[in-house]
């Protein structure tokens, strides 16, 4: 596990007044606990008087000298990427067959997914939108093929016919198609729109962490596009819906007003926005034919992006949707995108700095010929 992965760790929910968590990290004879813990059963660092068991183990050797780590973060959080107790990979839902895929990090051409989560105990129905919590966590919309859907999160080890941890409704959200994690672990999930809240605008809903219910909502712009959600490295949320891309904060409730926004210059030419990532320093939004790159604090009407990704193997048909996510932690960020009509995930590099980007060489992940997209998430090492 690398440094910063343990920096974006420490800002997870639960540290018990280090910066560690219970299980957070592996002992042994070769390595040592983090102040304040102790080895405990399985070789797993324990808080002291926790007893609840274990999920996942991030650092096989931390000792001492890693309570030194600044508590600060290095990245955003794209609706899908968090680096504490996650197992490494690049999750990707798929509507056709009602599952969800696991790939390896660096997993390229025509292989076979690390884990698959399918069958009925799974309760997947046409699953869309995807993201990882703090704990691990895999957070999955599930559209569903009838007028409601709802929210399912699984285990972080969670492989083949395996029943959800929690399944979170409400009544008002029919067909839930995005969501994304706040800063405290609380899911927000977006609809088109919720006959019940506001028949022509999205409507982003907020699940407190663990409840099952969602105990209030915002509504978005009016626009009769599929909306995705990310959410940033204050805990805001970015809704992006056809040409418009705002940033809210996370007691939006109601018809409350962005913190900031702005539409795209090139709505005007029929492209929209079908889904974003964000980092500290960008935003990044994906439309039929590039992904666009804005400033983090971008705002006004016809914005023009500082940068374009317009590697040619991910232009699609301007009749699909299109979704996004991000791996902001290394020198530049990764992107990783796709199209509900393609079996590819394609996995975009880039040079420069800020949001003054360049694509590198992509490469794509290819599924197998029923493989039919809705979400991406990627979480690193």
């Amino acid at each position: 596990m690398t440094r910063l992965a343990i920096v974006l760790a420490l800002t997870a929910a639960c540290s018990y007044g280090t910066k560690f968590r219970d299980c957070q990290v592996s002992c042994g004879e070769q390595s040592s606990c983090p102040d304040g813990f102790a080895c405990g059963a399985g070789n797993l660092c324990r808080a002291p008087g926790v007893t609840t068991s274990c999920s996942s183990v991030l650092d096989a050797n931390p000792g001492n000298d890693a309570e030194g780590i600044d508590s600060g973060t290095g990245g955003g959080n794209d609706g899908g990427l968090h680096a504490g107790a996650a197992l490494p990979g690049v999750y990707v839902t798929d509507g056709n067959q009602s599952r969800v895929l696991v790939w390896l990090l660096d997993a390229t051409g025509a292989v076979s997914p690390q884990r698959t989560l399918a069958g009925s105990n799974t309760l997947l129905d046409n699953p869309v939108g995807i993201a990882i919590d703090h704990a691990g966590e895999i957070v999955v919309a599930n559209e569903g093929t009838s007028a409601l859907g709802n929210l399912l999160v699984f285990a972080p080890d969670a492989d083949g016919d395996v029943a959800p941890l929690r399944v979170l409704a409400d009544p008002n959200l029919p067909r839930p198609l995005a969501v994304a994690i706040g800063s405290d672990d609380s899911i927000f999930a977006a609809t088109t729109a919720s006959a019940q809240v506001n028949a022509d605008n999205p409507t982003v809903f907020h699940f407190a962490p663990g409840a099952t219910t969602s105990d209030r909502n915002f509504i978005g712009p009016a626009r009769l596009v599929a909306p995705s959600l990310a959410s940033d490295s204050a805990g805001d949320v970015v809704l992006s819906v056809a040409d418009f891309v705002g940033t809210y904060a996370p007691t939006a409730a109601g018809s409350a007003q962005p913190i900031r926004g702005f539409t795209r210059q090139l709505a005007s030419a029929g492209t929209i926005s079908a889904a974003a990532a964000v980092t500290d320093a960008v935003i990044a939004v994906r439309d039929q034919t590039s992904i666009e790159l804005y400033p983090a604090t971008q705002v006004g009407a016809e914005a023009k992006p500082v940068s374009q990704l317009t590697p040619v193997d991910i232009a699609t048909d301007s009749s699909t949707t299109t979704m996004l996510a991000v791996d902001p932690t290394g020198p530049t960020p990764v992107f990783y995108t796709l199209d509900f009509e393609h079996p590819d995930v394609f996995v975009v590099p880039t040079s420069g700095s800020g949001s003054s980007l360049t694509a590198g060489p992509v490469h794509s992940i290819v599924g197998d010929i029923s493989f039919n997209p809705g979400g991406v998430a990627v979480v690193p090492q």
